[in-house]
């Protein structure tokens, strides 16, 4: 256990330091022993486009994983664009131009005084990131808002596919993902 940690660890580095690798952050909660991978996406210059955030949670008696796309919008109280994805929240993608079938989207959020703060959650299976992590293009639609993946975002879902192969590999591979978030 000793000898993997170092090497995840060494990994991370890694990433660090090479400029157009994302860092994937690994967590162990210590009461709980859920260890999460995250690849959170800068925020972009444009607040009206979502935040992207991956996320995969491991359970220790559990085989599965929580994986998820978390999307983070903001609009201002003085746009009329407040609360763009409540009633809205549809979300289909396009990897190299094909279809990937997704479960639904969650949404979730919050009114702030200076505007609304929006999450979609939308869990994955472990092939779906791996094929997120593997495309050269990736294009979603939330509603009718249409969004890339950057090439940072798509080395950021093949390295939280890469580190939990390397952490738990038999237990996960090819397992479907609950959508219920537990």
């Amino acid at each position: 256990m000793k000898i993997m940690i170092a090497a995840l660890l060494l990994l991370a580095t890694a990433n660090a330091c090479a400029a157009d690798v994302p860092l994937i952050q690994d967590k162990v909660d210590r009461f709980t022993g859920e260890r999460e991978f995250k690849y959170e996406a800068p925020m972009p210059k444009d607040v009206t486009k979502p935040k992207l955030t991956g996320l995969v949670t491991v359970k220790p008696d559990v085989t599965l994983a929580m994986m998820h796309i978390a999307m983070m919008s903001w609009s201002s109280r003085r746009k009329p664009t407040a609360w763009r994805y409540l009633s809205c929240h549809t979300t289909n993608f396009l990897v190299d131009g094909q279809p990937l079938k997704t479960m639904d989207a969650r949404h979730s959020g919050s009114v702030r005084d200076d505007g609304v703060l929006e999450f979609l959650l939308i869990p994955l299976e472990m092939e779906q990131l791996k094929i997120l992590g593997e495309a050269k293009t990736v294009e979603y639609r939330i509603c009718q808002d249409e969004y890339r993946f950057t090439a940072n975002d798509i080395a950021g879902f093949k390295g939280l596919h890469d580190a939990l192969m390397s952490a738990k590999p038999e237990s996960l591979k090819g397992k479907a993902v609950p959508s219920s978030g537990q």
